[in-house]
């Protein structure tokens, strides 16, 4: 069987480790006894996990509550998140692009790095220092585009600021689902939709 070790205690503590082991009481004393000199098995519980050797769930947001093996589902929300921000990230690096002029077919990038350009000159064109006419390159660099005026790159970087605030909002609803979820397979059900993407 594969037994979670923990401390003893009559709130929810952390598994220290799992251990493969013939009883609970058996992985207990393995555990105890790793150490020089030996711990008080006293001070340690063992709980059956229930799983084969090998099982995928031997993750470290699982704890110990009353001899109950029970998930940390803040622990695993946190995970999850973690994979919504990296995951939107790599859209704003290659899957989101903005479409200046509407219906030209001219696509910009996203990026981290696009997006602190486009502020930059936005700040530099508030400073009238941008001269016109101004040429940007689409995201392949296949086609030049050429803004006229400040009018021209205000409705450029509005396009490309529409583009990332849809993006960070339909990430930040795959966030607020996974919150609410109340076990760990509704949040990764919550989370499912948007890493596909």
């Amino acid at each position: 069987m594969i037994v979670a070790i923990a401390e003893a205690s009559a709130s929810v503590v952390p598994v220290l480790e799992f251990r493969q082991a013939a009883s609970t009481a058996a992985a207990v004393t393995d555990y105890v006894n790793d150490y020089t000199p030996p711990r008080d098995p006293a001070d340690y519980v063992g709980v059956d996990s229930g799983w084969s050797p090998g099982a995928s769930e031997l993750q470290s947001w699982w704890a110990v509550d009353g001899g109950t093996l029970v998930e940390r589902l803040a622990d695993i929300q946190q995970d999850i998140i973690g994979e919504i921000k990296t995951h939107r990230d790599q859209r704003f690096a290659s899957v989101v692009l903005a479409e200046y002029p509407a219906g030209s077919g001219n696509l910009f990038s996203c990026s981290m790095e696009s997006q602190s350009n486009w502020g930059n000159l936005a700040t530099l064109d508030a400073l009238g220092l941008v001269v016109y006419p101004f040429d940007v390159t689409t995201h392949d660099e296949l086609v030049t585009v050429t803004l006229t005026g400040s009018g021209d790159m205000s409705d450029a970087v509005a396009a490309i600021s529409t583009a990332v605030l849809t993006e960070r909002s339909t990430a930040a609803s795959a966030i607020s689902a996974v919150l609410a979820a109340t076990t760990a397979v509704d949040a990764h059900a919550a989370a499912a939709g948007y890493l596909d993407s």
